[in-house]
């Protein structure tokens, strides 16, 4: 049986409106604060925040895409410790490249990777997005010439 502290607890719960509820709730998964360590890190908030960029890669040329492909994922993804998701044919790719937190030098992942796309001979242009928060952030289209 609840004791009183409980059902006053209740009763404040049910009082409150269900809007109000849910903007505080909205509010701390934000911001970040109020919240333990082990739950930062379950929901990729504060220091857990992992970051992303969209790249876009026009070749010069349609066929070899699987090679190509294979060759960019090897050689310039995994590499350098990052990860990508996304799709393309012939010749475009469009992806999300996972460069990790802040604390692992996330720039320095892409500056290789934008590298290894200047030294390739088949690549015509590419373009990289804003950096963005992989799991609250907004993804933002990019178009490229």
């Amino acid at each position: 049986m609840p004791g009183p502290q409980q059902a006053a607890h209740f009763t404040l719960k049910k009082r409150t409106s269900h809007a109000l509820k849910q903007a505080f709730f909205i509010c701390k998964i934000l911001t970040g604060h109020c919240w333990k360590k082990r739950l930062r890190k379950k929901k990729h908030l504060g220091e857990f925040t992992v970051w992303g960029r969209k790249l876009v890669i026009v070749r010069n040329r349609k066929d070899g895409f699987d090679e190509f492909l294979d060759a960019f994922i090897e050689e310039a993804i995994e590499s350098n410790g990052c990860c990508c998701g996304g799709g393309g044919k012939e010749d475009k790719l469009d992806v999300v490249v996972e460069l990790g937190r802040r604390s692992g030098e996330p720039d320095a992942g892409l500056n290789k990777i934008t590298a290894w796309l200047d030294a390739r001979s088949d690549v015509e242009n590419w373009r990289v997005g804003e950096e963005f928060n992989l799991w609250h952030g907004e993804l933002k289209n990019i178009k490229i010439k």
